[in-house]
């Protein structure tokens, strides 16, 4: 996540609000992409973001990740 940007409301959700609003994203594949992120390049592009226990998803992380495929 760069350290640059500005953080718009909506930016960040859990993953039970991430999979409300794309259902085509369950929260066990959420999760399973969490678990992975050091292997499918969700780590380096900084979709999850921890913030104590609470793990939450960065959208437009996410979304370039997708857009990009495996960088």
């Amino acid at each position: 996540m760069p350290d640059s940007t500005e953080y718009r409301d909506g930016d960040f959700a859990t993953f039970s609000q991430f999979h409300q609003t794309n259902p085509a994203w369950t929260e066990a594949s959420l999760r399973w992409l969490r678990f992975n992120e050091a292997t499918n390049g969700a780590k380096k592009a900084g979709v999850f973001v921890e913030q104590g226990r609470r793990v939450l998803i960065y959208r437009p992380a996410f979304f370039r990740l997708l857009a990009g495929g495996r960088k």
